[in-house]
């Protein structure tokens, strides 16, 4: 993921003064700048663009297919009812992710529906101006899944695709997959991105297994962690780099999915 267009809607050439309760208190290039320097470490090159009209926003998702690696658009109020736009982004080849600043779905009813969602890779909502990074950092993970399923076979191919997700969505830091032995107890099958911060196999690693549900915690030097069950029998663990960074609903999304793959063989990347 090198080139990603990030689209804003219509009327929200007007944030800083429409709506401040729901919106904050940020411009648009408030945003954009904050955006641009929240990526920065990942070297992406990032192109906005802000239109108050259907056509335009059509017609720059139609010039980016074969330009950009991905899009993350606020359509705004098109969100709720437009079909062309819809049709747009089910035409051009990329992944889209639909995002929002406010969490659409505890707002009016209108609001909580998207005719857009089903067409976009994922839709995050109610971050605020960090719901534009988590849908770039959402774009840098599925091009990681394409990568992985296809290297889904072969030896050793189970840590090859832990070293492409390391790799291709760096703020994992620690990567492992643990499997059942024979005695039950879980053993290191595969590893990649970093040195392990446990001396033992993590607590959620266990509980997920146990439970076959997520289990998140944090370390006692405060790192995230979470635990994704593979089947009945293994579990994904990851641990992020940044001290304070929390997982958030597209990392849970990302890594469930990489479960599904290591649980099948290549299967469910998109």
């Amino acid at each position: 993921m090198n080139k990603v267009l990030i689209i804003h809607g219509p009327n929200l050439n007007l944030l800083g003064t429409r709506e401040p309760e729901i919106y904050g208190s940020d411009t648009l290039d408030d945003i954009n700048r904050y955006v641009a320097e929240a990526l920065a470490p990942f070297q992406l090159e990032l192109d906005f663009f802000q239109s108050n009209h259907e056509g335009a926003i059509i017609d720059r998702l139609h010039a980016a297919a074969g330009a950009y690696d991905g899009v993350v658009i606020n359509p705004a109020a098109y969100t709720h009812y437009s079909i062309a736009i819809r049709d747009a982004i089910a035409g051009i080849d990329l992944p889209v992710v639909e995002v929002h600043l406010s969490d659409i779905h505890k707002r009016e009813a209108f609001r909580r529906v998207s005719v857009i969602r089903d067409v976009c890779y994922m839709q995050i909502s109610g971050f605020g101006k960090n719901s534009y990074v988590f849908g770039v950092e959402a774009l840098m993970g599925w091009q990681a899944l394409q990568e992985i399923a296809r290297a889904a076979h072969g030896a050793d191919w189970q840590r090859r695709a832990l070293q492409i997700l390391s790799g291709r969505f760096p703020p994992f830091q620690v990567l492992h997959l643990y499997r059942q032995g024979e005695d039950g107890k879980l053993v290191l099958q595969a590893s990649a991105g970093g040195q392990d911060v446990h001396n033992d196999i993590p607590r959620v690693c266990t509980q997920a297994v146990r439970s076959a549900e997520v289990q998140s915690a944090t370390t006692p030097d405060g790192v995230p962690e979470i635990a994704v069950p593979v089947q009945n029998t293994a579990v994904l663990y990851a641990a992020f780099a940044p001290v304070g960074r929390s997982f958030e609903e597209h990392d849970r999304f990302l890594l469930q999915r990489v479960a599904g793959i290591l649980a099948g063989g290549g299967a469910g990347a998109r």
